[in-house]
């Protein structure tokens, strides 16, 4: 399994796109058990066993795509993606996330769970999807995460400063299932300020798991900003990192960016041990 510090010591520009696909065995609601007519919702909370994470990687290049696949007997709860370049801090060059999405069925997703009064996201993703051209080449993500409920996603996407003269979509994907044993959404963010560069960590609370991972850039944010990493915060595997990056030429990364984009934050989607 590939590390964080590994990736970042890569020895040329690599924009690949990674997704890293969290799986589990899932009693419910797969297969769910007929639920005792007594019972109380927390006794019959499902639990989620079983959980590995697996990746894939692109070759290099200016445009790429990355799958990684579940194991057999396993089904995928969320997605993460990275972005490698040269060695740094951070991700300091003109290239964003555009997808980042826990399955792909040729373009339609879902933005909420079906039942929100007992079902809550376990993944999210979101997709940038053009009508021509490279769908890489197009607008950027910068939201891809679960409201503070966990019963949506929410998704949204800018067209960067050199504009986009195709039509274009964005869809947003949430995998749900009955609130499993301690689930819960946290959130971290990054200082507020100018730089070209901001990450944020959202980590789990004492006795839960991350199973998805999520982030987001704020509101004022100009299409300049991208997201460009949703990964574990290693070398915790139950936290999670995002990064964001206004877009800028490598001869320009280190000096601030020419107005305050405020800050970013990242979110771990957590479930009980």
């Amino acid at each position: 399994m590939p590390t964080q510090r590994s990736r970042r010591r890569w020895p040329r520009i690599a924009p690949a796109l990674v997704v890293a696909l969290a799986a589990a065995g899932l009693a419910s609601p797969m297969a769910r058990a007929p639920r005792p007519a007594a019972a109380s919702p927390a006794a019959v909370a499902p639990r989620v066993t079983g959980l590995v994470r697996t990746y894939g990687a692109s070759a290099y290049g200016r445009v790429q795509q990355a799958v990684a696949t579940c194991p057999a007997r396993k089904v995928v709860l969320g997605a993460g993606a990275w972005i490698t370049t040269t060695p740094g801090d951070g991700v300091l060059t003109p290239y964003a996330l555009t997808r980042a999405v826990p399955y792909w069925d040729g373009g339609s997703g879902r933005f909420a769970c079906p039942d929100t009064t007992r079902q809550r996201v376990l993944g999210t993703g979101a997709m940038v999807a053009a009508t021509s051209g490279p769908e890489t080449a197009g607008p950027a993500l910068q939201v891809a995460r679960a409201d503070a409920q966990g019963v949506l996603t929410r998704a949204q996407a800018h067209e960067r400063p050199a504009g986009w003269s195709a039509d274009w979509q964005l869809y947003g994907y949430a995998v749900c299932a009955d609130r499993p044993a301690g689930y819960e959404v946290r959130t971290g963010a990054s200082p507020a300020g100018p730089d070209r560069f901001k990450a944020a960590t959202a980590s789990c609370s004492d006795g839960t798991r991350l199973v998805s991972r999520g982030g987001a850039v704020s509101n004022v944010a100009p299409g300049n900003v991208a997201l460009t990493a949703l990964d574990y915060a290693y070398p915790d595997v139950d936290a999670t990192r995002a990064e964001a990056s206004w877009n800028s030429p490598v001869d320009s990364a280190h000096r601030p960016a020419p107005v305050d984009w405020d800050f970013i934050v990242a979110q771990a989607i957590c479930v009980a041990r």
